[in-house]
């Protein structure tokens, strides 16, 4: 099923559309968020982002999730220690891009990432099963890239599942990554 805004479908029937769609790829609630952050009716808005661009993010005082700090409305969460963030959810801040380091062994293993609805999102693995096992939930509106450069099991039976925006998933050797193009603009797998 593919959605495409025109000016016969209205806002609502394509954020319909757009449910129906996500039910099979498990982005609903990404999907219900950015619904709720459309202006209804303004199609022109909708049809003219671009697959890209996300905007400049409003920032504001760097809330705690932000554990390496925040620069220029980016948002750091720092994994570098050993299995630091192992089986979290670690869930970016509203307002913010967001930046998730995983380099220490095991960081991110097991770990939910659920990155801003409206900001890009970079996911760095970079050590010893540092995401392994792990499921990225992409921006809905926003780019969003997956960097596995670490050893071999850096991303072993990773899932990034993307959304609207550009989708990147980058590995070194022999990476096992699942990424989930879905309704992406623009989808780079790793091979």
């Amino acid at each position: 099923m593919v959605c495409l805004p025109t000016r016969e479908v209205s806002m609502k029937r394509l954020i319909m559309c757009m449910l129906l769609m996500s039910l099979s790829t498990g982005a609903t609630a990404q999907i219900l968020v950015f619904a709720d952050d459309l202006e209804l009716g303004n199609l022109s808005r909708w049809s003219a982002m671009s697959c890209n661009s996300d905007g400049d993010p409003p920032g504001g005082v760097c809330p705690s999730e932000c554990t390496g700090g925040c620069v220029g409305g980016v948002c750091l969460i720092d994994c570098s220690g050993p299995s630091s963030c192992e089986f979290a959810t670690i869930t970016c801040p509203r307002d913010f891009a967001c930046d998730i380091r995983c380099t220490g062994d095991g960081s991110c293993s097991d770990a939910l990432i659920l990155c801003p609805n409206n900001f890009s999102c970079d996911v760095l693995c970079d050590a010893e099963d540092a995401c392994s096992q792990a499921t990225i939930s992409c921006p809905v509106s926003a780019p969003c890239n997956l960097a596995c450069v670490g050893p071999p099991t850096s991303c072993s039976d990773t899932e990034q599942v993307c959304g609207l925006a550009a989708c990147e998933a980058t590995c070194s050797g022999n990476q096992t990554v699942v990424t989930d193009c879905g309704p992406a603009c623009s989808c780079i797998e790793c091979p």
